[in-house]
């Protein structure tokens, strides 16, 4: 009687796996997290919020730019990392996006005005950019559409 309960449940796990391969359910997975993805990206944090006027950064002089610490594409770049990485009333203008390949040595962030602990700050922005090995759909609009 077990091993009878057992290929059934083999069989019934077979053709489970056969369905949830077929084209059409792997697209519409891939549609139901792509659109999730567009819905988390689109949003703005409480801290995230344009200038009221255009801000003209070179005016500001040379800024603090982070770069790269690995090569690898960038899987995510949360903005409350972001803020909680640099002292109030900075200007922070990403360099790169979520899905992007970067290199090591290549420019994640710039910071306007420089803080006056560069390294830490510059640390600490590298590892709110989370760069990995492969892409994910976490931030990655357009994997998700691809």
């Amino acid at each position: 009687m077990l091993v009878v309960a057992t290929v059934i449940l083999i069989i019934a796990h077979l053709d489970h796996l056969a369905r949830s391969l077929q084209v059409g359910e792997v697209l519409r997975r891939i549609s139901v997290e792509s659109a999730e993805v567009i819905e988390d990206v689109c949003r703005e944090s409480p801290e995230e919020r344009p200038h009221a006027a255009a801000v003209d950064v070179g005016a500001l002089g040379a800024g603090l730019v982070v770069n790269a610490t690995r090569d690898g594409w960038v899987n995510q770049n949360p903005s409350h990392y972001m803020f909680a990485a640099v002292p109030p009333k900075t200007i922070v203008r990403l360099e790169t996006r979520g899905g992007a390949y970067v290199s090591k040595g290549q420019p994640l962030a710039t910071l306007w005005p420089k803080p006056p602990d560069p390294q830490k700050v510059r640390r600490r922005i590298a590892s709110a950019v989370e760069v990995g090995d492969e892409r994910t759909m976490q931030e990655d609009i357009d994997f998700g559409l691809r």
